[in-house]
């Protein structure tokens, strides 16, 4: 069963924070075959291997966007670029290589580099900017999937002369942003 152990605690812990059953959801492994320690070969032969039935599995549910979690699911889907380059961004997958099938994928970090420390220092300070970081594309994704978020508007205003009329469409964004929930704020600090 996939996600059944720590990490899927936290996974759980996420889907009760944004209102998603994960009864009602499709969870999965992106790599069944990859042994317990395995070198960087290992993995790639893994993703050479599982990609066909990864992709199987997400043709079962036609148009439904798609949460990856961790660089290996993000690269079986999207490229080899690093995590860092995807997680929290909106991209389209062709699971057919011709615009047949297309799927919104929001990336992000996997639960179990949350637990490990976030791979920073300061793990405490770390693991709460990225536990917010997959709560956030967590909810992204399904709000997508509710039909409660819009992906691209195509009612874009933008204003580089007048600095008046800018501020007031920033301001009109983040009142909009705030009103439907929509805002995430970095909010680190350092200590001097």
């Amino acid at each position: 069963r996939p996600f059944c152990g720590s990490s899927g605690q936290m996974l759980n812990t996420v889907l009760k924070l944004i209102g998603a059953d994960r009864n009602k959801l499709w969870v999965t492994n992106a790599l069944n075959c990859m042994p317990a320690g395995a070198k960087d070969h290992h993995k790639e032969k893994a993703r050479q291997c599982c990609q066909e039935r990864l992709y199987d599995e997400l043709r079962l549910f036609p148009g439904r966007p798609v949460l990856t979690l961790g660089a290996l699911a993000s690269r079986m889907v999207l490229g080899e670029n690093s995590i860092l380059d995807y997680a929290g961004a909106l991209y389209q997958l062709d699971l057919d290589g011709e615009g047949k099938i297309p799927r919104n994928v929001i990336p992000t970090i996997h639960p179990a580099f949350i637990l490990r420390g976030g791979g920073d220092d300061d793990g405490a300070k770390a693991n709460d900017g990225h536990f917010f970081a997959l709560v956030y594309a967590a909810n992204k994704v399904h709000r997508l999937a509710a039909d409660r978020q819009a992906i691209f508007s195509e009612d874009i205003e933008y204003e580089h002369k007048d600095p008046v009329r800018a501020e007031r469409l920033v301001e009109e964004i983040i009142e909009e942003a705030r009103s439907g929930k929509l805002l995430a704020a970095d909010v680190e600090t350092k200590s001097p």
